[in-house]
């Protein structure tokens, strides 16, 4: 015996259809879904507005991005950044690199941007100067083998030693 499935899921399928089937004539139907009581929704269908290049959906991304501000949505949950991403696809933002950041900008598996890890503090500080702010950061590390994520644990705090550390 399983759960009726959401009308949330139901939703996610379409969009899933619709990027699948990759007719713009599906963006009247996205646009609306960026009016959901879901945020997963709301965060898929503007990944597919910017995958699908859907004329007309620069202004209603725009509202949808305010709604996340009026409704106190981090900046550095998905659906803020599935739409700031969807923007970006279609020319109606650009992301803010300062240019030490961007001289240090290295570029590693699938073609995305990278730093080195032996310069973020450079990077950190460079990104402050210029009143931009690191929402989220993994460290990965590349080598002949392929690109493997490193998993960080943190014990302890800022103000003093780990547990257990002398």
């Amino acid at each position: 015996m399983g759960f009726p499935p959401s009308p949330a899921s139901g939703q996610l399928t379409t969009i899933e259809v619709f990027e699948e089937v990759g007719d713009p004539r599906c963006g009247p139907a996205l646009i609306g879904l960026l009016d959901s009581d879901n945020p997963t929704v709301r965060e898929w269908a503007a990944a597919a507005l910017g995958n699908l290049e859907i004329e007309g959906a620069i202004e209603p991304l725009r509202r949808a991005y305010r709604a996340c501000l009026e409704r106190a949505t981090p900046p550095d949950w998905s659906e803020p950044i599935g739409i700031s991403w969807a923007l970006t696809e279609l020319g109606a933002r650009s992301p803010v690199v300062p240019p030490l950041s961007a001289r240090l900008r290295s570029t590693v598996a699938d073609d995305a941007p990278g730093w080195p890890s032996a310069h973020f503090t450079e990077i950190i500080n460079d990104l402050a100067d210029h009143a931009q702010v690191i929402l989220y950061s993994h460290f990965w590390r590349v080598d002949s083998g392929g690109t493997y994520g490193i998993s960080v644990a943190w014990t302890g705090n800022s103000t003093g030693p780990r547990p257990g550390s002398t």
